[in-house]
């Protein structure tokens, strides 16, 4: 579970379903590329489920540049 913007409960399967409309129909309304933002206040486990809900919904149409990186650095 997770917290939007009005403070409410939201599952990580409404994340899902969030995610596969905008892999439905995102990528058909416009010909330049779609930016994802998270407003990220999760907990390192619900980080990584988000993560891999990201990768399995988007698959090879998403973008990663190549890095070694194992954690990314502070803003």
């Amino acid at each position: 579970m997770y917290k939007d913007k009005e403070k409410k409960m939201t599952s990580l399967k409404k994340t899902h379903l969030q995610l596969n409309q905008i892999k439905d129909y995102a990528f058909v309304a416009s010909e330049y590329p779609v930016v994802i933002t998270f407003e990220d206040h999760l907990t390192s486990d619900l980080q990584a489920k988000v993560a891999t809900l990201v990768t399995e919904t988007f698959g090879v149409t998403l973008f990663h540049p190549e890095s070694d990186l194992k954690e990314l650095p502070s803003p």
